[in-house]
């Protein structure tokens, strides 16, 4: 069969579709990911790489995600929820030992295309890395996807590390976002089969 080659598409990893809008009436909560969640995260993810759900890839992710040694860990995930239900994720993390969670999480998902497995690591030490972050449809244009972003940012500064994250150049929705959340452009970075832009958060001095 053929390999998914989790390339991110237009949105940047952010699975947002057109959808309601959140009443004032809605209570919005940002909270930590356990491992009752999991399912969700994967799907998610997999939202945000814009990747179909199947039988094959989503249960492997499933897994990934309930362990605490790997980039999709429930351990990393941050989950928002409207009214009690399910509504985002924004999974980030120390990126440290960015590059020891990949092998691992590489060597979980064996129908990753090759060359993904030899690309340079996305982050790296001092870095807050912002990996994923998706909204079911219902719940785009909200305010929850700068919300789980406010979020992020609060506990980079909590660690002293600098927030930061890849964007496609061609989003421009995303780039108007991150612009207006603080980020900034840093550099090119080619992930999953295309060049994207890093952009880091501009630290107040």
């Amino acid at each position: 069969g053929s390999r998914p080659s989790l390339r991110r598409g237009k949105s940047n990893r952010q699975g947002q579709s057109g959808g309601e809008t959140i009443t004032k009436l809605s209570m919005l909560i940002i909270r930590k990911a356990t491992q009752d969640d999991c399912a969700f995260i994967a799907r998610m993810v997999m939202t945000a790489l814009h990747m179909e759900i199947d039988e094959v890839f989503y249960p492997k992710l499933c897994d990934v995600a309930r362990r605490e040694d790997t980039l999709y860990s429930w351990k990393r995930s941050m989950i928002a929820e409207v009214d009690g239900n399910l509504a985002g994720l924004c999974l980030a993390y120390d990126a440290a030992h960015y590059h020891e969670m990949r092998t691992v999480t590489f060597s979980l998902l064996p129908h990753l295309d090759p060359s993904t497995k030899q690309q340079a690591d996305e982050a790296g030490r001092g870095e807050f890395y912002i990996d994923s972050l998706a909204v079911m449809t219902e719940y785009r244009n909200s305010g929850i996807g700068s919300s789980l972003l406010l979020d992020a940012i609060e506990r980079a500064r909590d660690l002293s590390l600098t927030p930061t994250l890849l964007v496609d150049p061609d989003n421009v929705s995303a780039l108007n976002l991150y612009r207006r959340m603080g980020f900034h452009y840093s550099s090119e970075q080619f992930a999953f089969g295309m060049m994207f832009q890093k952009w880091n958060f501009r630290v107040e001095s």
